[in-house]
């Protein structure tokens, strides 16, 4: 049985296979990048952040919808 590329396979990769994580350099270069017709709630993407001498990757998502403004960190405890 063949499967559709909207199927949504579990894939078991070292690195995260949906190019719209990024990491982005910013927000803004993100919400540059994923226009709102790409976008759905619940997406995660990656920012780097500077801390001291070392970036990081801060997680970023659609949390109540598409618009830019939905786009906040990921928290704990949420």
């Amino acid at each position: 049985m063949s499967w559709k590329i909207h199927d949504n396979p579990l894939l078991i990769a070292p690195k995260i296979l949906d190019a719209r994580y990024g990491p982005w350099s910013s927000v803004g270069a993100a919400l540059d990048f994923i226009k709102p017709h790409m976008r759905v709630r619940g997406l995660t993407v990656g920012i780097v952040i500077t801390e001291g001498e070392n970036n990081i990757i801060q997680e970023y998502w659609f949390r109540g919808g598409v618009d830019d403004p939905d786009l906040v960190p990921k928290t704990t405890g949420e």
